[in-house]
Protein backbone atom coordinates (compact mmCIF):
# COMPACT_ATOMS: atom_id res chain seq x y z
CA UNK A 1 0.00 0.00 0.00
CA UNK A 2 1.38 3.54 -0.75
CA UNK A 3 1.59 5.77 1.97
CA UNK A 4 -0.21 9.23 1.01
CA UNK A 5 -0.16 12.44 2.93
CA UNK A 6 -2.28 15.10 1.00
CA UNK A 7 -1.88 18.63 0.05
CA UNK A 8 -5.05 20.87 -0.21
CA UNK A 9 -3.98 23.46 -2.44
CA UNK A 10 -6.23 26.64 -1.14
CA UNK A 11 -4.19 29.59 -1.08
CA UNK A 12 -4.86 31.22 -4.53
CA UNK A 13 -6.01 34.51 -4.78
CA UNK A 14 -9.62 33.71 -6.02
CA UNK A 15 -9.42 36.84 -8.24
CA UNK A 16 -12.31 35.32 -11.01
CA UNK A 17 -14.49 34.71 -8.42
CA UNK A 18 -14.13 37.72 -6.21
CA UNK A 19 -14.89 35.90 -3.19
CA UNK A 20 -12.44 33.41 -1.12
CA UNK A 21 -13.04 30.01 -2.56
CA UNK A 22 -12.55 28.53 1.37
CA UNK A 23 -15.85 29.85 2.12
CA UNK A 24 -18.00 29.66 -0.78
CA UNK A 25 -20.83 27.09 0.67
CA UNK A 26 -22.29 24.25 -1.48
CA UNK A 27 -25.21 22.42 0.25
CA UNK A 28 -24.34 24.02 3.44
CA UNK A 29 -20.61 23.50 3.44
CA UNK A 30 -18.01 25.40 2.74
CA UNK A 31 -15.07 24.52 -0.14
CA UNK A 32 -12.71 23.91 2.99
CA UNK A 33 -15.12 21.78 4.53
CA UNK A 34 -15.45 19.81 1.73
CA UNK A 35 -12.14 19.59 0.82
CA UNK A 36 -10.84 18.30 4.36
CA UNK A 37 -13.38 15.43 4.19
CA UNK A 38 -12.39 14.32 0.83
CA UNK A 39 -8.72 14.26 1.74
CA UNK A 40 -9.22 12.62 5.41
CA UNK A 41 -10.93 9.63 3.00
CA UNK A 42 -7.20 9.64 1.68
CA UNK A 43 -4.92 10.26 4.38
CA UNK A 44 -4.06 10.88 8.05
CA UNK A 45 -1.32 13.45 7.15
CA UNK A 46 -3.08 16.44 5.70
CA UNK A 47 -1.18 19.88 4.69
CA UNK A 48 -3.48 22.81 4.18
CA UNK A 49 -1.44 24.98 1.57
CA UNK A 50 -2.52 28.88 2.09
CA UNK A 51 -1.48 32.27 1.14
CA UNK A 52 0.27 34.46 3.28
CA UNK A 53 -3.15 36.86 3.46
CA UNK A 54 -5.17 33.56 4.14
CA UNK A 55 -7.24 33.30 7.61
CA UNK A 56 -9.07 29.94 9.09
CA UNK A 57 -10.65 29.06 11.89
CA UNK A 58 -9.57 26.46 13.64
CA UNK A 59 -7.45 24.42 14.24
CA UNK A 60 -8.32 21.33 12.44
CA UNK A 61 -7.68 18.16 13.77
CA UNK A 62 -4.80 16.21 11.90
CA UNK A 63 -4.06 19.23 9.40
CA UNK A 64 -1.04 21.11 9.08
CA UNK A 65 -1.04 24.70 7.86
CA UNK A 66 1.72 25.45 5.20
CA UNK A 67 2.08 29.25 4.25
CA UNK A 68 4.55 30.91 1.61
CA UNK A 69 5.47 33.69 3.84
CA UNK A 70 6.46 35.65 1.24
CA UNK A 71 3.50 36.21 -0.54
CA UNK A 72 1.12 34.73 -2.91
CA UNK A 73 3.47 33.31 -5.56
CA UNK A 74 1.87 30.53 -6.98
CA UNK A 75 1.12 26.92 -7.12
CA UNK A 76 4.42 25.92 -7.51
CA UNK A 77 6.13 28.19 -4.76
CA UNK A 78 3.04 26.72 -2.74
CA UNK A 79 4.20 23.23 -3.48
CA UNK A 80 7.67 23.72 -2.37
CA UNK A 81 6.73 25.38 1.18
CA UNK A 82 4.09 22.16 1.71
CA UNK A 83 5.94 19.05 0.36
CA UNK A 84 8.55 19.87 3.42
CA UNK A 85 5.45 19.12 5.59
CA UNK A 86 4.71 15.72 4.08
CA UNK A 87 5.23 12.63 6.60
CA UNK A 88 4.40 10.24 4.21
CA UNK A 89 7.01 9.35 0.76
CA UNK A 90 3.80 9.97 -1.35
CA UNK A 91 1.68 12.59 -1.77
CA UNK A 92 -1.49 13.63 -3.70
CA UNK A 93 -2.60 16.69 -4.77
CA UNK A 94 -5.89 17.82 -3.97
CA UNK A 95 -7.23 21.30 -5.01
CA UNK A 96 -9.95 23.28 -2.84
CA UNK A 97 -11.30 24.44 -6.26
CA UNK A 98 -12.68 21.01 -6.67
CA UNK A 99 -15.96 20.04 -4.59
CA UNK A 100 -17.04 17.00 -6.66
CA UNK A 101 -14.08 14.88 -6.76
CA UNK A 102 -14.10 11.58 -6.05
CA UNK A 103 -11.25 10.19 -3.49
CA UNK A 104 -11.72 7.14 -5.47
CA UNK A 105 -9.73 8.65 -8.58
CA UNK A 106 -6.85 9.08 -6.00
CA UNK A 107 -6.88 4.99 -5.19
CA UNK A 108 -6.74 4.23 -8.94
CA UNK A 109 -3.68 6.01 -9.42
CA UNK A 110 -1.89 4.95 -6.40
CA UNK A 111 -2.57 1.28 -7.89
CA UNK A 112 -0.88 2.59 -10.54
CA UNK A 113 2.48 3.14 -8.42
CA UNK A 114 1.66 -0.15 -6.77
CA UNK A 115 2.70 -1.95 -9.92
CA UNK A 116 5.76 0.38 -10.89
CA UNK A 117 7.62 1.62 -7.42
CA UNK A 118 10.23 3.50 -10.01
CA UNK A 119 7.32 6.18 -10.92
CA UNK A 120 7.74 9.45 -9.89
CA UNK A 121 4.69 10.51 -10.15
CA UNK A 122 1.13 9.53 -11.69
CA UNK A 123 -1.15 12.14 -13.31
CA UNK A 124 -4.24 12.42 -14.38
CA UNK A 125 -5.71 13.78 -17.79
CA UNK A 126 -9.39 14.97 -17.86
CA UNK A 127 -10.97 16.44 -21.18
CA UNK A 128 -9.47 19.78 -20.40
CA UNK A 129 -5.54 18.35 -20.54
CA UNK A 130 -3.20 17.15 -17.96
CA UNK A 131 -4.19 17.97 -14.29
CA UNK A 132 -0.99 17.86 -12.10
CA UNK A 133 -2.93 19.96 -9.69
CA UNK A 134 -4.55 16.19 -9.22
CA UNK A 135 -1.29 13.56 -9.21
CA UNK A 136 0.17 11.85 -6.95
CA UNK A 137 3.88 12.13 -6.53
CA UNK A 138 6.99 10.97 -5.13
CA UNK A 139 7.78 13.86 -2.34
CA UNK A 140 11.25 13.85 -2.39
CA UNK A 141 11.63 13.70 -6.23
CA UNK A 142 8.78 16.44 -6.71
CA UNK A 143 10.21 18.58 -4.06
CA UNK A 144 13.28 18.62 -5.58
CA UNK A 145 11.98 19.02 -8.96
CA UNK A 146 9.78 21.57 -7.85
CA UNK A 147 12.81 23.48 -6.16
CA UNK A 148 14.40 23.28 -9.42
CA UNK A 149 11.38 24.96 -11.21
CA UNK A 150 11.52 27.73 -8.66
CA UNK A 151 15.31 28.52 -9.38
CA UNK A 152 14.54 28.29 -13.27
CA UNK A 153 12.33 30.94 -12.90
CA UNK A 154 8.99 28.61 -13.76
CA UNK A 155 5.58 29.20 -11.78
CA UNK A 156 3.77 26.66 -12.85
CA UNK A 157 2.87 23.26 -11.35
CA UNK A 158 3.07 21.54 -14.68
CA UNK A 159 6.85 22.81 -14.74
CA UNK A 160 8.19 20.96 -11.05
CA UNK A 161 6.04 17.67 -13.29
CA UNK A 162 8.24 18.06 -16.20
CA UNK A 163 11.47 18.02 -14.21
CA UNK A 164 10.91 14.59 -12.94
CA UNK A 165 12.35 11.70 -14.68
CA UNK A 166 9.51 8.74 -14.46
CA UNK A 167 5.60 10.39 -14.80
CA UNK A 168 2.81 7.46 -15.67
CA UNK A 169 -0.44 9.72 -17.50
CA UNK A 170 -3.92 7.69 -17.13
CA UNK A 171 -6.35 9.39 -19.81
CA UNK A 172 -9.89 10.39 -18.84
CA UNK A 173 -11.11 7.51 -19.91
CA UNK A 174 -9.50 5.49 -16.78
CA UNK A 175 -11.11 7.07 -14.28
CA UNK A 176 -15.48 6.58 -15.50
CA UNK A 177 -15.54 3.86 -13.54
CA UNK A 178 -15.20 5.72 -10.65
CA UNK A 179 -16.43 9.00 -11.91
CA UNK A 180 -18.50 8.52 -14.71
CA UNK A 181 -19.00 12.58 -15.43
CA UNK A 182 -15.25 13.46 -14.81
CA UNK A 183 -16.49 15.78 -12.36
CA UNK A 184 -13.74 15.49 -9.91
CA UNK A 185 -11.74 17.76 -12.25
CA UNK A 186 -14.50 20.39 -12.41
CA UNK A 187 -12.54 23.68 -11.52
CA UNK A 188 -15.23 26.57 -9.79
CA UNK A 189 -13.26 29.19 -10.82
CA UNK A 190 -15.94 31.97 -11.62
CA UNK A 191 -19.35 32.61 -10.56
CA UNK A 192 -20.50 31.03 -13.62
CA UNK A 193 -18.82 27.87 -12.55
CA UNK A 194 -20.46 27.56 -9.58
CA UNK A 195 -23.91 28.46 -11.02
CA UNK A 196 -23.37 24.98 -12.89
CA UNK A 197 -22.14 23.13 -10.22
CA UNK A 198 -25.63 24.09 -8.30
CA UNK A 199 -27.56 23.14 -10.49
CA UNK A 200 -25.92 19.59 -10.79
CA UNK A 201 -26.05 18.42 -7.46
CA UNK A 202 -29.76 20.05 -6.98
Amino acid sequence: MVELSCIILAGGKSERMNKDKKEIKISGKTFLDIALEKARKISDDIILSLGVQDRVEGPYENVTVAVDEEGERGPLFALVTSLKKCRNPYVALLPIDAPLLEPEIYFQMSGVLENDMNLEGVVPKSPQGTEPLFGIYLVSSFLKSCSDAVSRGFKRAIDGVNLLDKVEFIGPQEFRGVDPDLLSFYNVNTPQDLEFLERRIK
